[in-house]
């Protein structure tokens, strides 16, 4: 066996401090964790047009232009300009973090390089639940990235499965979903699930909160049906009316933006939900760290990041009783499990975590607990690297 500094392409839509949400931060902070672990690093994504920063000295980033709001798309245009820079890396192994099809295939006959895939979402899970949404929640743009691309997404997808040496998925949920629907070998797939990173400064003391509001709850997510945004909403107006100094603070844009402002307007609570936008990473964990709670009402998800970050900050989480959700939550341990889109329970279990303090400590600890043992990047890493070690033959020094 050769031993050699390992070497890796990186290869992700988002990345921070470009962009924040799931993808993002996973692979920021799985790549923070492999440079820890001896790993050399490229990292190949997109931004717009502007000028930016390099938050971490310790990575090096390739950019690519990013047209319009379609990332991952945005990188398959930049197939050529992409491929031809990972080529001249000299790497080892290609790591992608997402189903890119065709340039997945590109990367393999110009590299001849093992290539592993992350796959963060379901193509025919996604087209399933948007046309299964009522109508009164459709938008242009989620028509078009859930419906109109759906044979362009599914068509990645296949490619992907296919000519990946190895693909791991964050969650069980989600490589049941894929078996469901596309073909896999069962010989060549591993579950590691997203999570956080304990070095940053606000994992280590989840204890040293900057100031707890007891009555304030948050949800940080994309503005979308499949997100639950507008059965958060309804279901805080029924906790509205028993928890009068109950607040919902909302982090994120979506196409359901305006649909959900005029919902909160018709409803009569302007004073008590309000809208953040979307924020920064370091300015949504802060939110989240002050909160009692994190609210998750999705009606689908693969590994949520904000689950694992909420949990690492302590904090106990409400979410409906879908099988993604019994992978984080252990119903009455680290949060509660309302019935499925049952928007009375849900606003039970937000009263039952506002009205007892004790209860909150409880389950946030489990929550810490939880996140330590499953979510940490420090031990999850080490997973990434025995599969890159095993794709080419070398070990990581």
């Amino acid at each position: 066996m050769v031993n050699k500094v390992l070497h890796v392409a990186l290869i992700s839509q988002d990345f921070l401090p470009a962009a924040y949400g799931g993808i993002a931060s996973s692979c920021f902070d799985l790549a923070n964790n492999l440079v820890l672990n001896g790993v050399e690093l490229d990292i190949f994504s997109v931004r717009k047009k502007t000028q930016l920063k390099q938050v971490s000295e310790k990575l090096r980033v390739t950019w690519f232009p990013k047209f319009g709001s379609a990332p991952r798309l945005s990188l398959v245009a930049n197939s050529f300009a992409l491929v031809s820079k990972v080529a001249e890396a000299n790497v080892d192994v290609v790591h992608t973090f997402g189903p890119y099809g065709l340039l997945t295939d590109l990367i393999k006959k110009r590299t001849n390089k093992p290539v592993l895939s992350n796959i963060h979402g379901v193509p025919h899970r996604v087209f399933s639940t948007f046309i299964h949404s009522p109508l009164s929640t459709w938008s242009l743009g989620d028509f078009a990235s859930d419906f109109l691309e759906y044979p362009v997404s599914s068509m990645l997808m296949k490619t992907t499965l296919r000519k990946s040496d190895h693909i791991v998925f964050p969650s069980r949920n989600c490589l049941a979903d894929t078996l469901s629907s596309y073909h896999l070998s069962l010989d060549k797939f591993s579950i590691i699930p997203n999570g956080i990173d304990f070095n940053v400064s606000y994992f280590r003391n989840p204890s040293s909160k900057s100031g707890e509001e007891s009555s304030s709850i948050v949800y940080c997510g994309r503005l979308t049906w499949i997100k639950g945004i507008l059965p958060l909403i309804k279901a805080f107006s029924i906790l509205a009316k028993k928890a009068q100094d109950a607040t919902l603070k909302i982090i994120g844009e979506g196409s359901l933006g305006s649909h959900a402002r005029t919902l909160v307007s018709s409803l009569g609570l302007q004073s008590r939900v309000h809208f953040l936008g979307a924020l920064p990473r370091e300015k949504a964990i802060q939110e989240l760290r002050n909160a009692a709670f994190l609210a998750l009402p999705s009606l689908n998800e693969n590994m949520p990041v904000v689950a694992c970050e909420a949990m690492g900050l302590a904090k106990p989480i409400v979410a409906f009783d879908f099988p993604f959700a019994r992978e984080l939550i252990i119903n009455n341990y680290n949060g509660l499990l309302a019935r499925r889109v049952d928007l009375v329970d849900f606003s039970d279990k937000m009263l039952a975590l506002l009205n007892d303090k004790d209860i909150r400590s409880r389950l946030g600890k489990n929550a810490y607990a939880r996140a330590k043992e499953k979510y940490d990047w420090s031990k999850n890493a080490k997973k990434y690297i025995e599969i890159y070690t095993k794709l080419t033959g070398l070990q990581a020094s």
